[in-house]
């Protein structure tokens, strides 16, 4: 089971986690105009450390009790174990469907029929002569786009009509596009992003990250096959063609399609064709090292930020607890007392006075803020029976005249049971 403390450290990174988020978005904003390949890195190296927050802001022992007394909400120990079997669950489910998708790609990969590369036209062959990968090209009746399958036996599948019908020129583009995702390891990553969401789900951050990358990673795919071909509007076009021929829908989740929403393919054709973008396709490395500082000012803020939410055991050693909507509670203070015995002999004499001290615990109230509900407390009263006992003994003699002589003994006897045990004031005095 997941330690409360963990639990809290992830529900309390949340703030930071989209802190972290708006900085990195203003200096996205603020910085020149970058390409979609860098933004797909700091989006990436963001989402990274948001994941890393939880695990190294670990406070120590004391800052973790001041964190606790400061926190906005205490919850009972139990709570973290509900949350987090809730999250076991969600997480369990999201993982599975995961596992479906990869079942599916290696249900369609078996399915589909390999092409020789020999047999395509000229320039086909040329752009996949240039890969850095091994990638097969397959062909099948069960997709409706072109889709680049990656991992350990990267394949680009297209439908098998595409080869029949697309002009040489828009079948080109298209598979340099996927081409582009298995140069840029695309399928890993996504796999990364895919598990970081499922695990994460509570996370709204993260979830507005994952829809930053899978649009910046179709445009960067978009700004290499504009490097190669130097030809937007006929790359569009091609986009275009394919969208009126298939329509726009959702497909596998961890398959890079060609289109992709119809949100994000409308936002693409209109990257392609702005004049003003970006033409470099490297990562400007400036932009990772601001994600690197934004991210460490947050680990290292984290410890010093308050907590909204903490989980503790409340474990009272007290007699009496009741609950009272008033603006006071009591504290225990310690008062040491200090008490006569009065030890009277027989009539006529004077009484003997012994003196006691009795240690006691008393209480004294205390302000708290106004509208709080807090716990009056009544604290037992201690006291502390003395450390010896009196015996006192009283003898009358007569001298040979008939005078009486009065003599009296006191002897202090140790009581060491009263050493080993405290014993009420009731029991104190008749012990006395």
């Amino acid at each position: 089971m997941i330690p409360p403390e963990f639990v809290g450290r992830m529900l309390n990174t949340i703030a930071e986690g989209l802190v972290v988020s708006a900085c990195i978005w203003l200096a996205l904003r603020w910085f020149k105009p970058l390409n979609s390949g860098t933004r797909f890195a700091v989006w990436f190296s963001t989402l990274l450390a948001i994941v890393a927050l939880p695990f190294l802001s670990r406070p120590n022992s004391v800052e973790s009790a001041a964190s606790s007394s400061s926190s906005q909400l205490a919850l009972p120990s139990a709570w973290a174990i509900y949350l987090s079997i809730a999250w076991a669950s969600v997480a369990s489910v999201l993982l599975a469907r995961l596992m479906v998708s990869l079942w599916h790609i290696a249900k369609l990969r078996r399915s589909s029929t390999v092409i020789d590369p020999s047999t395509l036209d000229p320039t086909l062959r040329t752009i996949w002569a240039e890969t850095s990968r091994r990638v097969e090209l397959r062909a099948s009746d069960k997709v409706r786009v072109p889709a680049a399958l990656g991992f350990f036996r990267p394949a680009v599948i297209v439908p098998t009509w595409t080869l029949e019908e697309l002009p040489v020129e828009e079948l080109k583009v298209i598979l340099m596009h996927e081409l582009a995702h298995l140069r840029r390891w695309d399928d890993w990553t996504n796999l990364a992003q895919k598990i970081v969401k499922a695990l994460f789900f509570f996370h709204p951050g993260v979830w507005w990250i994952d829809g930053k990358l899978t649009l910046e990673r179709e445009m960067a795919c978009d700004d290499l096959v504009l490097a190669q071909t130097s030809n937007p509007k006929t790359y569009a076009k091609s986009l275009l063609s394919l969208a009126e021929r298939v329509g726009l829908g959702k497909g596998i989740a961890l398959a890079q399609a060609a289109l992709g929403r119809a949100h994000q393919t409308t936002h693409r054709i209109l990257q392609i064709l702005d004049t003003r973008r970006p033409k470099a396709t490297r990562v400007w490395k400036p932009a990772l090292g601001v994600v690197t500082a934004v991210s460490a000012i947050a680990i290292m803020a984290v410890p010093y930020t308050p907590n909204l939410v903490s989980f503790e055991d409340q474990k009272l050693n007290l007699s009496t607890v009741t609950l009272a909507n008033v603006n006071r509670a009591t504290i225990a203070v310690p008062v040491t007392l200090e008490e006569s015995v009065q030890i009277r002999p027989m009539s006529g004499q004077k009484p003997v006075q012994i003196k006691q001290q009795t240690r006691r615990t008393e209480t004294a109230a205390i302000k708290v803020k106004p509208g709080r509900i807090p716990l009056m407390i009544q604290a037992k009263v201690e006291a502390v029976a003395p450390p010896a006992m009196f015996v006192v003994l009283r003898a009358v003699q007569y001298d040979e005249s008939g005078v009486s002589v009065w003599t009296l003994c006191v002897w202090q006897v140790p009581n060491t049971k009263a050493m080993q045990k405290q014993l009420h004031p009731e029991q104190a005095t008749k012990s006395l």
